[in-house]
């Protein structure tokens, strides 16, 4: 059951930040411009930006919670910052080619 409610409060924390990242991605829009070409890019980077950090975040949370022996919440935090890992060396590699 711990390890359910750890990974609702995980859940709900990426939750929040993807709505906050919009927030802050909205503020960078000219609403008066038509064309939206760049706005995607804008977005883009605020949410890959906080990927990015939750990724980092959830990995020295597992580092803690390794060294209090809770293992089935060590698991949960590695299966979801995978996709985070994969997704910061995606953007690594294609900036580096």
């Amino acid at each position: 059951m711990e390890v359910i409610i750890h990974i609702a409060k995980r859940f709900a924390l990426l939750g929040l930040g993807w709505i906050v990242s919009f927030i802050i991605a909205s503020r960078f829009i000219n609403k008066d411009y038509f064309c939206a070409t760049g706005d995607v890019f804008v977005y883009f980077f605020w949410f890959a930006l906080f990927y990015i950090l939750f990724g980092v975040f959830l990995l020295v949370e597992t580092y803690f919670l390794h060294k209090k022996k809770k293992r089935g919440c060590v698991i949960a935090n590695t299966v979801m910052a995978l996709p985070m890992l994969l997704f910061m060396y995606a953007l690594i590699d294609l900036y580096l080619n």
